[in-house]
């Protein structure tokens, strides 16, 4: 469940490199006095979890599939998003003419949430829907996205028919879910909402306990879906660490 998971999330072992930043310091309390101190490469720290952006990269899951290309004149920079729980989103996001595209959280109900636009470097409005976020079931893959899927959808005559796949489209990370109609009956815009539709650049993922649903929109996206990666406080350690 969303909410559970993200207030009782554990963690795994921050990068080696992380590890000697014991200025890095606990989020709200002694983030602004670390904040004062020099990274490593004199380069910026990112202001909710006080970490060296230099750092903060080797936080970033990194899937197959590869990074979306970027436009000429842009970047990608890691962007962070505080949740309810305390866990922070590390995630790669566009940043054209000194404009990044960064995401807020917006709790729907106990159980999902969604990330909408809080700036964009392309021209995404604020306020637009870029990712929605449900439970997933260990163990079954692509399980959690499909409740929620045919949820959405409504009609059980319709929702029977619908069944998780891999979605196999190019460019798209390897580990990419679409929710579709059995083989055999018209591919795409059968499951709804969160269906898989035809020549629309949107799927789910499953990491770290959640299912993740997509919305890149017509042109280039604006952020790497392959990159998001929820971060814990681990306050034993003194240090954060990816989320389990």
């Amino acid at each position: 469940m969303l909410g559970l998971a993200l207030l009782t999330s554990g963690c795994d072992d921050a990068p080696a490199a992380d590890r000697s930043d014991t200025s890095v310091t606990p989020m709200r309390v002694e983030t602004a006095a670390a904040a004062h101190l020099p990274c490593p490469d004199k380069g910026p720290r990112l202001p909710l979890t006080g970490l060296c952006v230099s750092r903060a990269v080797k936080y970033l899951h990194e899937v197959d599939g590869g990074t979306p290309e970027k436009p000429d004149g842009c970047e990608w920079v890691v962007q962070e998003t505080a949740t309810p729980g305390g866990d922070v989103l590390l995630y790669r996001a566009l940043q054209c003419a000194g404009r990044a595209t960064k995401l807020a959280w917006s709790a729907i109900d106990t159980q999902s949430a969604q990330l909408k636009y809080e700036s964009s470097a392309l021209g995404h409005k604020a306020g637009d829907l870029a990712v929605t976020i449900t439970g997933m079931e260990e163990g079954n893959p692509g399980a959690g996205a499909l409740a929620f899927a045919r949820a959405a959808l409504g009609d059980p005559g319709k929702t029977v028919r619908c069944v998780a796949r891999k979605s196999d489209v190019a460019d798209w990370p390897a580990d990419a879910l679409v929710i579709d109609a059995w083989p055999g009956t018209p591919a795409g815009g059968a499951c709804g909402p969160f269906g898989f539709q035809p020549g629309t650049p949107a799927y789910w993922r499953e990491f770290q306990h959640q299912s993740w649903f997509f919305q890149l929109g017509p042109g280039r996206p604006e952020f790497d879906p392959g990159s998001f990666t929820l971060i814990t406080w681990d306050g034993q350690a003194s240090r954060w660490s990816r989320a389990q």
